[in-house]
């Protein structure tokens, strides 16, 4: 069964881009609202969330935050951003986040960083690891 994937970023051109990256690999949700994408991350439970930090209203920290309230402090997030300071490193950082990517999105990249995470939590059930 292929694991999911749930996208959230309100721009559409990055949002195609990663579906044309990961679809052949993971079943994939999309959102480009985060309220919108919280509601589907609840309703379907990916396996992995790939966020965007800079957006209207709820930005991708503050859905990070609400998301590990309501439901799963373990789900592993990947953030993306074209704006990539220190600050915000270490703010994604702080909030368990595995990989902070840079827009424009690498196609190569990508599906390496999100398949290295997933080996990983494979890795840690084999050994009891929660």
């Amino acid at each position: 069964m292929k694991r999911s994937v749930l996208i959230i970023d309100d721009d559409q051109i990055t949002v195609e881009a990663a579906r044309e990256m990961l679809a052949p690999y993971y079943k994939l949700f999309f959102a480009i609202e985060p309220k919108t994408g919280l509601n589907i991350a609840l309703r379907h439970q990916p396996d992995l969330i790939l966020i965007d930090l800079k957006m209207p209203k709820l930005g991708g920290f503050e859905f990070i935050e609400a998301y590990r309230k309501a439901a799963d402090d373990k789900m592993p997030f990947i953030v993306m951003s074209a704006h990539t300071g220190d600050e915000m490193k270490q703010r994604a950082k702080d909030l368990g986040v595995l990989y902070f990517i840079e827009k424009p999105l690498n196609p190569t990249f990508l599906p390496l960083a999100i398949e290295a995470i997933f080996e990983g939590l494979d890795l840690q059930k084999q050994q009891g690891v929660e």
